[in-house]
C-alpha cells in the first residue's frame, strides 16, 4: 500500500514496512517498522531545512530522536541521551530505535 503525504519539495510515504521522507530527491529519513532501524541521510546538504525535515519525521511518527548541529558537525540524540550523541558519517547515520 502506498500512502503519500506531500508538501512543497517534501513527501512521505510507506513502502512495505518502511516509512520514508523525501526532501527534493534525497530520502532524508527511512524507518523500517519491523526492524526498528532508522537511516538518516542529508544527501550532502547540511542545511537547517534538512535537519528540520528529519526532526519533523521524528515528530510525525513518534520516534525518539533529534538531529542537531554543533560546531559545524551533525549529531543525532536518541531517547534524550545527551551524553552519547551519534555523529553523522559522510552525511548519513543508521541507528536502532
Amino acid at each position: 500500500m502506498l500512502n503519500v503525504k506531500r508538501r512543497i519539495a517534501t513527501s512521505q510515504f510507506e513502502e512495505n514496512d518502511t516509512v520514508k521522507m523525501v526532501y527534493h530527491q534525497t530520502v532524508v529519513a527511512a524507518f523500517d517498522q519491523s526492524t526498528r532501524e532508522l537511516t538518516l541521510d542529508n544527501g550532502g546538504y547540511e542545511t537547517v531545512t534538512t535537519k528540520r525535515r528529519m526532526n519533523q519525521f521524528a515528530a510525525d511518527h513518534n520516534l525518539s530522536f533529534d538531529v542537531y548541529q554543533e560546531n559545524f558537525e551533525w549529531f543525532v540524540i536518541v531517547r534524550n541521551d545527551f551524553d552519547n550523541p551519534i555523529p553523522f558519517v559522510n552525511g548519513e547515520v543508521t541507528i536502532q530505535l
